[in-house]
């Protein structure tokens, strides 16, 4: 056996430039591969946290019906007499946070242009300890109860022109139906880093949103916080558990962020064809490498076998070269993919132009950062040794084949 590996690892410097091309494409496929997951994973982890700690939280506590209907924003399903909720929940140990909210369907507008947009009645106080907003204002001010001013997105603001202090006008349907207007001041410019919000969003004290909608003492949702991302599910079973589920609906960041969580998976199926692309790329590339061996080396495998070689030689001679190819491109690869991938997790990559260019609306920043478990590079370096040994059995099937006295008379 140390004589096969003697001869495997000479014979891939036999032809340096076509093990060097078959090197170098095992390399590239299998440091791809990696960036490419790293970076997925990354975006994957990255767009969710981003969503549950500017939007959804841990859990949303609604009016029983609104889920069903909660794409539309719908102010028929609300929560009354909610300073009391709101006060239960936060004596559960597993509820860290919980702040009040009316989400509602607007306009906004400066008397010459005008934008469809989600306005947030929120309770100034709760909503900073629980989604830290205040700490998001890149201009101005914060908002105060009863005050008619708003805070807007830098980015809808440059869209209108408009800077702080500036009028604005919120037009909106009451609960009942009827339209309604409401001038107010821009009190600051948020960016909370997610897109969605930035664009989409507007905010404003709670007591003024129930005033302009009709909704005295009513809100839409209250979104909470509690110990963990992971421990969501369990504080959805309790609190359905504790609370009247006729009365309301009382689902985790998982069921909020359910269309997204599709969306990766949709993506997993995806990336499956990437690593296939990569797979074929690979073997043929091996498999060419090796059967142009096998033939060159037709003499060579005649005298190979008079010397006493039996077949199954012949074919680990070549397993083995195959192996080695395999091993030295997977750990390679994996160094120089883990490299790179270990700099985007550390310093990301920046994506503003995709931003800009259909992206707007996705929970994610203009930086990236990919997701690197050094674990898992180990399984790379395997998977490029077991392509190369599964692209080598061909070649080293037709080698093991041939017959000595023909191989001896081959030019």
């Amino acid at each position: 056996m140390l004589l096969l590996l003697k001869l495997a690892f000479r014979n891939i410097f036999r032809n340096f430039r076509r093990s060097l091309l078959t090197f170098l494409s095992i390399s590239i496929g299998i440091g791809l591969s990696i960036i490419i997951v790293g970076i997925l994973i990354g975006t994957e982890k990255q767009s969710i946290r981003l969503l549950v700690s500017t939007r959804i939280g841990h859990a949303q506590v609604y009016a029983a019906g609104y889920v069903e209907e909660e794409l539309t924003l719908p102010l028929d399903y609300t929560i009354s007499g909610y300073e009391a909720l709101v006060d239960e929940l936060l004596t559960i140990p597993a509820v860290q946070t919980a702040a009040e909210r009316i989400l509602f369907p607007a306009t906004l507008t400066d008397g010459i242009d005008e934008l469809r947009i989600t306005g947030a009645g929120i309770d100034a106080i709760r909503e900073n300890v629980t989604f830290h907003l205040a700490d998001r204002i890149v201009d101005g001010t914060y908002i105060a109860p009863g005050e008619e001013k708003i805070l807007l997105g830098d980015v809808v603001a440059e869209l209108f022109g408009k800077r702080v202090g500036d009028p604005m006008t919120i037009i909106a349907r009451t609960k009942y139906g009827a339209i309604t207007a409401l001038d107010v001041e821009i009190a600051g410019l948020f960016n909370v880093g997610n897109p969605e919000i930035d664009n989409n969003y507007f905010f404003l004290p709670l007591d003024i949103a129930q005033k302009i909608l009709e909704m005295e003492n009513e809100i839409t949702e209250v979104t909470l916080f509690g110990n963990s991302m992971d421990e969501a599910d369990a504080l959805e079973t309790y609190l359905n558990g504790r609370f009247d589920t006729n009365i309301y609906d009382i689902v985790s960041w998982k069921y909020s962020s359910k269309d997204l969580l599709k969306l990766y998976s949709m993506k997993s199926k995806g990336t499956q064809v990437i690593y296939l692309i990569l797979f074929i790329m690979i073997s043929a590339s091996i498999m060419n490498t090796m059967l142009m061996s096998v033939y060159e080396r037709t003499r060579e495998i005649g005298t190979l076998m008079s010397l006493g070689f039996r077949r199954r030689n012949i074919l680990s001679l070549f397993a083995l070269e195959g192996g080695f190819l395999g091993a030295f491109g997977g750990v390679i690869g994996t160094i120089i993919g883990g490299a790179i991938t270990y700099y985007l997790k550390i310093y990301g990559l920046n994506i503003e132009f995709m931003i800009k260019s259909g992206f707007e609306n996705f929970p994610i920043g203009s930086r990236i950062y990919a997701e690197i478990n050094p674990a898992s590079l180990f399984y790379f370096i395997l998977i490029g040794v077991s392509i190369a040994l599964l692209s080598a059995v061909y070649p080293s099937w037709k080698g093991a084949r041939m017959e000595p006295t023909e191989a001896l008379r081959a030019v």
